[in-house]
């Protein structure tokens, strides 16, 4: 596979309302090319 997709859950407050917070991590795994990251984040309740 040439992209690892992993993902971390993230406790949040805001607004006195505790929540939490997914952040997806997907890395590249392309031999020569070892620091590339792109991270996107969603809020998982309102």
């Amino acid at each position: 596979m040439l992209i690892q997709e992993t993902h971390h859950d993230v406790p949040t407050k805001a607004g006195g309302k505790e929540g939490s917070m997914r952040i997806f991590l997907f890395h590249p795994t392309i031999p020569n090319y070892p620091h590339a990251c792109v991270v996107h984040s969603i809020p998982l309740s309102k």
